[in-house]
């Protein structure tokens, strides 16, 4: 009786195909949420930069919950967490002078961190390419 081994040659190649697919995916998908990431922190600080936090505050606390969440989480939880965000937005607004200094290096920061991210998932896609390249199948 002849044991196959586990992996034979071509699958090798298409493991290779797979790790570098996979990286492709997985990069499109960081660049992508550090864009939104990008707008979003833009947007936030451009609004609170305008003093234009009364209709975010207001969004807040009339924002309707889901009515499965009290199943999960306690409903003064809850309140206590609308609450939180409303002094929180009350507090930035003791910041307003500083958000266009704010947007002078928060925006760059989020991309050295997507840039730091990138070389992290080449490093991991490289790593799996040679260490696809370097298997050999079990003989028994």
């Amino acid at each position: 009786m002849q044991i196959m081994p586990l992996v034979n040659r071509g699958d090798a190649k298409t493991m290779k195909i797979a790790v570098w697919v996979i990286f492709s995916i997985v990069t499109l998908l960081w660049t992508a949420g550090t864009f939104v990431a990008v707008k979003l922190t833009q947007w936030g600080t451009g609004l609170l930069a305008n003093g234009n936090i009364d209709p975010l505050s207001r969004g807040i606390a009339e924002f309707p919950l889901p009515q499965g969440l009290p199943l999960w989480l306690d409903p003064m939880m809850i309140q206590t967490l609308q609450q939180y965000a409303l002094l929180s937005l009350e507090a930035l607004g003791d910041a307003m002078p500083y958000m266009s200094m704010l947007m002078g290096w928060l925006v760059p920061m989020i991309w050295a961190v997507w840039g730091f991210g990138l070389i992290c998932m080449v490093a991991l896609a490289v790593a799996a390419h040679w260490l696809t390249a370097r298997h050999t199948p079990i003989s028994v």
